[in-house]
């Protein structure tokens, strides 16, 4: 509980705005998920392909920058809807037990943001809508605990992976994050 005032601010653009990227956010996961399954097919093909191809291959693969934007524009306009959501909540009267900023900043802490954003964001939700059991809070919370943890996974293999089936694993954990963040962003 927080002892700051808060003033509630119109929040519909910013929604609106969070959800076209969370849109193109999952279009880019999509992307991933062909782009991962391209992968495996290509190291499982290594003898069988010429080098011109393996280069072709390589210098697409350029695409993981724009989804890295991608990524960085979604995060912080979920934030910046999250905060907002929040601060509302709290100027509506509203006890929640996490302020605005740390139903954000949750999001950045080891171990604790395994559950206290999805709790921030629940407090928001019981606070504001008349029928929180409708919301797809869980599924969210659960798909981006999915492509959170995944994702790790696949990226610290992958800085260790010499051989062609260990890049093979890292792609497909690669390939299951991708999957699960399509879900997170769609819920």
């Amino acid at each position: 509980m927080t002892s700051r005032r808060y003033r509630f601010r119109a929040i519909d653009r910013l929604g609106g705005a969070a959800a076209l990227w969370l849109g193109i956010h999952a279009v880019s996961d999509a992307v991933g998920v062909a782009w991962a399954i391209g992968d495996l097919w290509v190291f499982s093909n290594l003898d069988h392909l010429t080098m011109s191809a393996l280069e072709t291959w390589d210098r697409i693969a350029l695409i993981g920058f724009v989804q890295l934007a991608i990524y960085v524009v979604t995060v912080c306009l979920v934030g910046r809807w999250t905060y907002r959501a929040s601060a509302n909540a709290h100027a509506g009267g509203r006890r929640l037990d996490i302020s605005p900023g740390w139903a954000v900043g949750w999001y950045f802490i080891p171990i604790a943001n395994l559950w206290k954003p999805h709790q921030a964001l629940a407090g928001v939700a019981r606070a504001t809508v008349t029928s929180p059991a409708t919301l797809p809070t869980a599924l969210w919370w659960a798909a981006w605990l999915a492509t959170s943890i995944t994702g790790n996974i696949s990226f610290r293999l992958g800085l260790r992976a010499v051989e062609p089936h260990e890049i093979m694993v890292s792609t497909a954990f690669g390939l299951v994050s991708s999957v699960a963040g399509i879900v997170a962003a769609l819920a």
